[in-house]
């Protein structure tokens, strides 16, 4: 057995002549090492093998700052990548009955617009002059093809139901950030119903006034002009529902290596209150995702994904301010930042070139450690080859060519004496293999 454990050392001290025909001497020592060290790679091997089978991954990230003044943002939004919707919901069961054959459009006005604004100087004092121009978006009853389909959740949600509204039309870019000095946004805007027919959303607040070519008042089940209840009747309205905003976000689901990026409806409550505007922005942030997911190498498979993100970042109180800030807003901007995801799986490659690292530690270590004993017990063992001491624990004194005796004074052995002599014994005696 440890003839079999000693053949298995690749540690020992190197040899110019073969040594019982091997050209390194083998130890019982090394040759535990030498198992210990091929242990050690197979372990850290399959440990590592380990992390492809699971398809462990390492995720990075970075984000990049856009300047809301020196750098222009577009994103691009239609109903394949986002869609919204308004609803309402009241806050006692018993309310929705009292009012379930009343229009909405009695209480309420609902406007979905492309909002756009701009800023001039003055050729007077230089001041920035502000312009604004809204087109209204006609809305309908939400189906269950929008939200990119996702008729289940629809359902869950009641979005289906009476109560929600949708956009009909989506197809524009959104330009800018809320401090950019030229912006293209969609608002979601809901005011009190006024007995009028006058659209004042679209008017430009200061040199351009314009006139909308959607009435505000316009009942979406019928042809006619909605005649508003009584300013009492509507405050009541108002303080009896909830305000909804639903949404379609994305986001990265690292551990689906099919579909990667997902979706979902999101459903934020808002709860307004009549004389005062409330104000809640939501940002749309690019992504750009990169994904390497090929077991053997990550040049094999490498995929890009861009999608929209929605965030919101803040909630607005304030005085109502006719045509810019109405009862109860929604508005949607740019996000100061794009953000950026690489996902890689650990591969093959990867891991025989950590293994390959390893390995080279690991015989490093050894052989310094082998370094320590093999010489030693190489010269130890070829002398007790070639010599034969009678008491190798007494120090010997030469008496004659090849005899030797005990010498009666131990502490007057000169070791380096017999070092000299066992030296001169080994050049002098004939070689004729081992």
């Amino acid at each position: 057995m440890l003839k079999i454990i000693q053949s298995l050392d690749r540690n020992g001290a190197p040899v110019s002549f073969n040594y019982k025909g091997k050209y390194q001497h083998q130890t019982t020592l090394g040759g535990i090492l030498t198992i210990i060290q091929i242990s050690s790679l197979l372990a850290f091997f399959f440990i590592l093998l380990k992390k492809v089978i699971d398809r462990d991954m390492i995720i990075r990230n970075k984000s990049k700052y856009m300047s809301a003044l020196n750098q222009e943002q577009k994103y691009h939004i239609d109903l394949d990548n986002f869609d919204i919707a308004f609803g309402i919901k009241f806050v006692q069961n018993s309310d929705r009955y009292h009012y379930q054959n009343e229009s909405i459009n009695k209480y309420l006005n609902i406007s979905f617009q492309y909002y756009n604004v701009s800023y001039t100087k003055s050729d007077d004092d230089g001041q920035l002059l502000t312009n604004r121009s809204a087109i209204t978006i006609p809305y309908e009853k939400c189906q269950n093809n929008r939200f990119l389909g996702k008729t289940e959740e629809m359902e869950k949600m009641g979005l289906n139901k009476d109560g929600w509204y949708c956009i009909s039309q989506l197809d524009t870019n959104v330009i800018g950030q809320e401090m950019s000095l030229i912006r293209k946004i969609v608002r979601v805007t809901v005011s009190p119903c006024q007995n009028s027919t006058i659209n004042d959303n679209s008017q430009t607040m200061g040199e351009n006034a314009q006139e909308s070519n959607i009435t505000k008042f316009w009942n979406i089940s019928s042809s006619n002009y909605q005649i508003c209840a009584s300013a009492q009747e509507i405050t009541d309205y108002i303080h009896k529902v909830q305000f909804m905003i639903a949404y379609i976000n994305k986001y990265f689901d690292q551990d689906d290596f099919e579909e990667p990026v997902k979706s979902e409806i999101v459903v934020q409550f808002y709860n307004a209150e009549a004389g005062f505007a409330f104000n809640s922005i939501l940002n749309i942030q690019k992504n750009y995702l990169i994904t390497h997911d090929h077991w053997l190498s990550d040049i094999f498979s490498s995929n890009l994904y861009e999608y929209l993100s929605v965030q919101q970042t803040k909630t607005v109180f304030g005085s109502i301010k006719p045509g810019v800030w109405e009862m109860f807003n929604v508005l949607i901007y740019c996000k100061d930042q794009e953000f950026y995801i690489e996902r890689q799986v650990t591969t093959v490659i990867q891991i025989m070139t950590l293994v390959g690292g390893f390995m080279n530690v690991i015989f490093l270590i050894i052989k310094l450690t082998s370094k320590i004993y093999s010489k030693q017990v190489f010269y130890w063992d070829l002398i007790n080859k070639i010599f034969h001491f009678e008491n190798p624990e007494k120090c010997l004194r030469p008496i004659g060519s090849y005899r030797f005796i005990q010498s009666p004074d131990k502490d007057q052995c000169d070791k380096r004496d017999l070092k000299d002599k066992v030296f001169s014994r080994i050049q002098k005696k004939q070689y004729n293999g081992v």
